[in-house]
C-alpha cells in the first residue's frame, strides 16, 4: 500500500490534500500505475497545497505530463483537477459524502467514499471493480444502485466479524484488477 494511501491514524492539512488528488487521479487505471503517476506529480508539481499546485497550472501542461506518464484519461483527468483547484484541507476536513459528490468535479460515490473511509475511517464501500466481482459472483447486480450495493457489501463484512474496509481489503489483496473470477466458493 502507498504511503499516501493509508487508513485512519493522523492526517497533516497537506496530506489530506494530497489524498484527494490521488483520488482524481483513480480513473481505471491499475494501483501500481495509480501510485507512480501520483508520486511523479507530487515530485514534479507539487507546492504545498493543490490550490497552489494546480491554480497556477494550465490545464493542457498537467494533461500532457498525465499523457506522458501513461495515464488512461488525461485530458478528462487533468480537467477535473483544474476544476477543484478551490479545494482546501479545511473543506476536505468537514464535507459529507454528498458535499463532495455534488462539489467536486470528477468525485462520485466511489472516490467520495475511499477518500472519507481513509482518512476519517468513516464506515464506507469503495466499490470498485474487486468488490463489484466478489458481489456479481455472490448472486447480487454489480450495476445496481450504489447505496444497495453498500448496504448488501456492509450485512456480508458484519456477518464476517470484518469492518468493510476489513472485507475490502482481503478481497482486494487476493482479487484484484488482473484476475479474471474469485475462485469458487
Amino acid at each position: 500500500m502507498h504511503s499516501i494511501d493509508k487508513y485512519g491514524g493522523t492526517w497533516t492539512d497537506e496530506d489530506l490534500e494530497k489524498f484527494f488528488l490521488f483520488c482524481l487521479l483513480n480513473r481505471n487505471i491499475t494501483y501500481t500505475k495509480l501510485c507512480d503517476i501520483f508520486d511523479w506529480l507530487v515530485e514534479s508539481y507539487w507546492k504545498g497545497s493543490f490550490e497552489k499546485t494546480f491554480r497556477r497550472l494550465p490545464e493542457e501542461s498537467v494533461a500532457r505530463a498525465l499523457k506522458w506518464f501513461g495515464h488512461r484519461f488525461p485530458n478528462q483527468t487533468a480537467k477535473f483537477i483544474k476544476e477543484n483547484d478551490w479545494i482546501t484541507a479545511s473543506f476536505l476536513k468537514h464535507c459529507t459524502r454528498k458535499m463532495m459528490v455534488e462539489s467536486c468535479k470528477g468525485i462520485g460515490m466511489k472516490l467520495a467514499s475511499m477518500y472519507l473511509r481513509n482518512t476519517r475511517c468513516e464506515e464506507y464501500a469503495v466499490l470498485d471493480v474487486h468488490i463489484k466481482r466478489f458481489l456479481e459472483q455472490g448472486g447480487f447486480n454489480p450495476n445496481g444502485n450504489y447505496l444497495e450495493l453498500e448496504e448488501i457489501f456492509g450485512n456480508i463484512a458484519k456477518r464476517a466479524g470484518m469492518t468493510m474496509f476489513e472485507l475490502d481489503m482481503a478481497i482486494w489483496q487476493n482479487y484484484r484488477v488482473g484476475t479474471k473470477s474469485l475462485p469458487p466458493d
